[in-house]
């Protein structure tokens, strides 16, 4: 499992790297080997500008870990750091500067202590506290993507209340709960309506439950909603589902770890009509 962590640089390092105009490709630290940073993570790079504005600047999908005597060989002006990640080869990207304090309270760092999180003073960030690397948590990660490529998604403003709203991008096991309790209730308002189901959540077919009530069938996908709207992450493969059969169902679970959750639901039809469908990502195959 690959993970994400913010590293800070000196303002007056980020407007050297910034001048470049090259993409990023490399970055030293004393603190990579300590943090656990390895090929597959990915570390984006930020800066506190005066008087307390929290920016990112690049961000580097590592490919290798190498010392600082493999670093010298290989790049001029390295900087003096035990330690220096490079970035997987085709990945480089441009450095940029976009602010961060429309989401810089929202971030979260996976600690065992009080630290997992910035500490605004009258809206500013202190660059102290960015001394020492940050593990981020799945949520700020996506949080962060979005700032990063929000020129790509012009709907990023309403992406971004879906993860704070907690629809579908919350930690695996807070997901895990979500998603266990929504079962549990639609398995239930079905069987109250005198349907016979089956869980059929490991097989994958696009679906999670076959419903059966005198000889007509129901296939239903779940999904657990943690807040109130209705926004949530859907597959290629249950979009496949609702486009193409018309014995698909889907019941979103709002609230669905309280103690009043709301089931709506929905004819694949009548999903493909009122629901507005965002790609967040793809998958690129390199072609035969």
């Amino acid at each position: 499992m690959s993970n994400n962590f913010l590293q800070y640089w000196e303002p007056k390092q980020a407007d050297d790297e910034l001048s470049i105009d090259e993409p990023l490709n490399r970055s030293g630290s004393g603190q990579f080997k300590r943090m656990g940073v390895q090929q597959g993570d990915t570390v984006w790079i930020v800066t506190v500008r005066s008087p307390g504005e929290l920016v990112v600047v690049g961000r580097i999908n590592v490919g290798k870990l190498i010392t600082k005597a493999e670093a010298i060989r290989r790049f001029t002006n390295v900087w003096d750091a035990p330690h220096h990640i490079v970035a997987e080869s085709g990945t480089e990207e441009d450095l940029r500067e976009l602010s961060l304090m429309d989401i810089a309270a929202d971030l979260r760092f996976q600690s065992s202590s009080n630290r997992d999180r910035l500490n605004l003073e009258e809206g500013r960030v202190k660059a102290q506290q960015l001394q020492a690397m940050r593990k981020l948590t799945p949520t700020s990660v996506k949080l962060l993507e979005l700032k990063w490529y929000q020129s790509e998604l012009p709907n990023a403003p309403e992406i971004e209340q879906q993860i704070k709203s907690g629809a579908g991008f919350g930690d695996p096991e807070t997901n895990k709960k979500v998603e266990r309790a929504a079962i549990l209730l639609v398995t239930e308002w079905y069987e109250n309506h005198g349907w016979r189901v089956l869980s059929v959540e490991t097989k994958k077919c696009g679906y999670d439950l076959r419903c059966n009530k005198q000889g007509v069938v129901k296939h239903v996908e779940v999904k657990g909603i943690r807040g109130t709207g209705l926004s949530f992450i859907i597959t290629a493969g249950e979009m496949r589902q609702a486009r193409n059969n018309p014995q698909f169902v889907i019941c979103m679970v709002t609230s669905a770890l309280s103690e009043n959750p709301q089931i709506f639901r929905y004819s694949g039809e009548e999903f493909i009509k009122k629901f507005n469908i965002v790609e967040l990502a793809f998958r690129a195959n390199l072609r035969p």
